[in-house]
Order: C-alpha cells, then sequence, then structure tokens
C-alpha cells in the first residue's frame, strides 16, 4: 500500500500531468483503481466500488454515505 500511495503522490504532485487539465481523482480512477481491482476478490471489487461511489470528483467524501 505504501507503494501505492508513492505512485498516487508522484501523479497527482508533479507537473508532468499538469498538462492533461484531469483532476487528481480521475488520475486515481484511471491509475490506482485499476491497479487495486487487480487484486480485490469480487467481494472486494463490489466493496471498493461502493466506497468510491461515496467519493466527490475531488476525492472529498460526501455527506451521505
Amino acid at each position: 500500500m505504501e507503494v501505492i500511495g508513492l505512485l498516487y503522490y508522484d501523479n497527482t504532485r508533479t507537473e508532468q500531468f499538469n498538462k492533461f487539465r484531469v483532476s487528481r481523482y480521475e488520475i486515481l480512477l484511471n491509475t490506482i483503481a485499476i491497479y487495486i481491482w487487480g487484486f480485490c476478490t469480487p467481494k472486494g471489487i463490489r466493496e471498493l466500488d461502493d466506497h468510491i461511489r461515496t467519493l466527490k470528483p475531488f476525492g472529498e467524501l460526501s455527506a451521505a454515505k
């Protein structure tokens, strides 16, 4: 999990990705989340998807859980 955190941090905090004008949330869903889904069980995928649905586009938790 430490490596995943470092990958996300690197992807969202460097100038390299600013030119694409995508949110950190979109980067998370299209890179790190796909990696995590790859080693999840079907139940884990459902739970991860349920959790992602509680997030706002910029990664803030929504009021409704």
